[in-house]
């Protein structure tokens, strides 16, 4: 009878892939400016974890879409920005905001406020009562969630094996 053996290398590979700190996932959000003074809106990818700041915040990567007509090109770091954006909180910008790049080189900080201010490069204005809101639309999977999913089908497929394996001895038998 031969045996069938997964190699300590390939065994060990897989556990400390599963257990490695991998970068975050990559999520695009959906987002909606909107009050008196400014409205817009686009789509912002989020991308690795912020620790800094008590954990739970993704720095934003990318952001596109529109704000009061003009167009939106990337997170900048305008009136101190950090770009840190806490999806699953009420208030879903800390205390240092997200600043915005327009495309006619006009910049937006969306800080917390009632509900939110925002801050506008043009004539250094805070605007107050503001709204701002982020709608998932995808997210990524941790590549550890991968890891566990293909050692879990390896571990099916070797049980499977011995199991016919086994079968087909007790039938050799009788």
């Amino acid at each position: 009878m031969k045996s069938f053996r997964i190699p300590g290398a390939v065994l060990a590979a897989i556990i400390s892939m599963s257990f490695s700190s991998a970068p975050a996932r990559a999520s695009l959000y959906s987002w909606t400016l909107s009050g008196v003074s400014f409205n817009g809106s686009g789509t912002i990818t989020l991308g690795t974890e912020e620790t800094t700041n008590n954990g739970g915040g993704y720095l934003a990567t990318e952001m596109t879409g529109v704000i009061n007509a003009v167009g939106v090109t990337s997170p900048t770091n305008y009136f101190g920005s950090d770009n840190v954006v806490y999806p699953s909180a009420a208030t879903v910008v800390d205390g240092f905001g997200l600043g915005v790049l327009l495309a006619n080189s006009d910049m937006v900080a969306i800080d917390p406020g009632s509900p939110y201010n925002i801050q506008y490069s043009v004539n250094n204005t805070t605007y107050n009562d503001e709204s701002f809101d982020l709608t998932l639309l995808t997210a990524t999977p941790l590549p550890p969630t991968w890891t566990m999913l293909i050692a879990g089908f390896i571990g099916l497929g070797f049980f499977a094996y011995r199991g016919s394996k086994k079968s087909s001895n007790l039938l050799a038998a009788v």
